[in-house]
């Protein structure tokens, strides 16, 4: 009994081992993957803003802050249709990281400095 159970066992391990490991004509995508499909590539891009700072209250600095971070999603959801109109027929944005904070200066007026990076994935034309 043991013996048939172990050959029924090998057989079926040697019919599954090629099926798994044969090559596919195309690029497998596992859902929730990331990386580049064929004919697919990665732009990187950096923002700065440097805005001047108009008041010392802490409300007046927290609305500035967030009015900057909102600049530059604007500026990054914009990005795509530049891309677009010259070397992408598509275009998503992949990755987006945005810093804010407040520079005091004592030479010149304090303002609020707004810096990100974007990464798009793009299909060229």
């Amino acid at each position: 009994m043991h013996r048939k159970l172990a050959l029924a066992l090998g057989l079926a391990v040697c019919t599954l081992v090629p099926a798994a490991t044969a090559q596919q004509p195309y690029p497998l995508r596992v859902p929730g993957e990331s990386g580049p499909m064929p004919g697919e590539i990665s732009v990187a891009v950096n923002y700065s803003l440097a805005i001047p700072l108009k008041s010392e209250d802490e409300k007046s600095q927290a609305e500035a802050l967030e009015s900057g971070r909102r600049m530059l999603y604007a500026i990054a959801a914009n990005e795509c249709k530049v891309l677009q109109s010259t070397i992408a027929t598509t275009c998503r944005i992949e990755r987006l990281n945005v810093q804010s904070n407040v520079h005091r200066n004592s030479r010149t007026t304090d303002q609020i400095q707004v810096s990100g990076n974007a990464t798009y994935r793009v299909t060229l034309k």
